[in-house]
């Protein structure tokens, strides 16, 4: 499969992300993946559809693609995805496809709806995505790995797959930077970057810097 049939392929992904409510498979499936985890509210993951949508428009992902070298080495990918917010695979199951290469995904029981249902719908837009996506419970034959998780979880994969090259994410914290100016839309702004997905993304704002006469 050619770079530029992956592209396109994605492009249409994003299109049926912008228009999700006119599409009952994608209703369908929100509502699964709410019953499975109820932090994924029908209204985060309608924002996560709205976003990565936005994100896969034909201009931002040429642009994006472009910045980068790729050689289609077509390596085997594994990525283990963790389950704190709708969709959070997703970048990752987008990068490795992109470059050509084979995702291998590991699920949690709480986060096993969205990806494989995405997966069957880029499957129908190009077929030839069949020989690049698998699901496994264990990460076997594999080139390379992605795992996120906290700082305990991260130290279990770099034990268990210590023979491996890896991409390990531990904790991390978003900051937001206020100088005392900021009107009242921005602090609205504000507080839906530090609740969004309930604070549970590492995008999520939690920590302020705030100067010391700050009311």
């Amino acid at each position: 499969m050619i770079f530029g049939d992956r592209v396109i392929a994605f492009k249409k992904l994003g299109k049926l992300f912008l228009d999700f409510n006119n599409n009952n498979l994608f209703i369908d499936a929100t509502e699964r993946a709410e019953l499975n985890n109820t932090w994924f509210t029908k209204r985060s993951i309608e924002y996560a559809f709205s976003s990565l949508g936005e994100m896969l428009k034909s201009d931002f992902l040429k642009k994006w693609v472009q910045s980068y070298e790729i050689k289609n080495e077509c390596k085997r990918i594994g990525v283990i995805v963790p389950s704190n917010i709708p969709l959070v695979g997703f970048y990752d199951f987008l990068c490795v496809l992109l470059s050509g290469n084979i995702f291998v995904g590991k699920l949690s029981s709480s986060n096993d709806v969205m990806l494989p249902f995405l997966s069957d719908i880029l499957c129908k837009i190009n077929p030839k995505f069949k020989s690049f996506i698998f699901f496994e419970k264990e990460m076997k034959n594999i080139d390379l790995l992605i795992a996120t998780g906290n700082d305990n979880t991260a130290d279990i994969f770099n034990f268990s797959y210590i023979n491996y090259n890896k991409i390990i994410r531990r904790n991390r914290t978003s900051v937001a930077i206020l100088d005392g100016l900021e009107t009242n839309h921005e602090y609205k702004k504000l507080a839906y970057d530090i609740h969004m997905y309930f604070g549970l993304g590492c995008r999520s704002v939690s920590k302020l810097f705030i100067p010391r006469s700050f009311d």
